[in-house]
């Protein structure tokens, strides 16, 4: 399921793709027929054909709106600000790297909602909602156990996802990577303790020792 409804999912391929989740409660339910709304007139405007100059294509379009939902328009919960739970997840998708399929190139943990960049390990096509599914359970009963609480939903049952286009890939991972730092968290990303960033990309992302000791 899209939070925007008529937005379908797509499978991992061996393309990156751009994964958002959050908290079950974290956008207000006027906030989020709000967000909807606003996406579907300009899908019924454009649709997938070329927009305007300047112009967001939908996918993005709704990429934006839900960010900028769950930064400015969140009241909670913020269960995901606990390091055991934000341990929790970034675990999880550890596991699915080396069983399920998934190359993983970068997890970005805020406090109410997650932003993954992966793509299918191989050739093969991983079926994303059942990846989501699995982490979505696995955690969320963990999760509960970690506050306490039985019989409410964790997760939000929805999710988004966008396929990175060529030529993209960098920014797309800065965009994850510095979610913090726009939030007001930190200074540099790598000082949010619960971001993983896959070693292989180390040398294009992270600051040298030296730049971090400067600052």
């Amino acid at each position: 399921m899209s939070e925007f409804g008529k937005l379908p999912h797509r499978p991992l391929r061996h393309i990156p793709m751009h994964i958002v989740y959050r908290l079950s409660g974290s956008i207000p339910q006027k906030v989020l027929t709000e967000m909807r709304e606003k996406y579907w007139k300009y899908q019924e405007a454009y649709g997938e054909a070329q927009t305007p100059f300047n112009e967001p294509g939908p996918r993005i379009l709704a990429e934006q709106l839900l960010e900028e939902a769950l930064h400015h328009k969140s009241n909670g919960p913020y269960h995901l600000a606990n390091p055991a739970i934000a341990k929790l997840v970034l675990d999880s998708w550890k596991w699915l790297a080396e069983h399920r399929g998934v190359m993983l190139f970068a997890i970005c943990v805020m406090s109410n909602h997650v932003h993954v960049l992966a793509r299918s390990s191989s050739e093969a096509e991983v079926d994303t909602g059942s990846i989501i599914k699995a982490h979505k359970n696995f955690t969320a009963l963990r999760a509960n156990r970690i506050l306490g609480i039985r019989g409410q939903p964790f997760w939000a049952t929805s999710y988004f996802d966008r396929d990175v286009r060529t030529g993209k890939f960098s920014t797309v991972m800065w965009y994850l990577l510095n979610n913090p730092v726009k939030a007001g968290l930190v200074k540099h990303w790598e000082d949010w303790p619960h971001t993983y960033l896959h070693p292989d990309y180390d040398l294009l992302f992270r600051r040298c020792e030296w730049e971090a000791s400067a600052a």
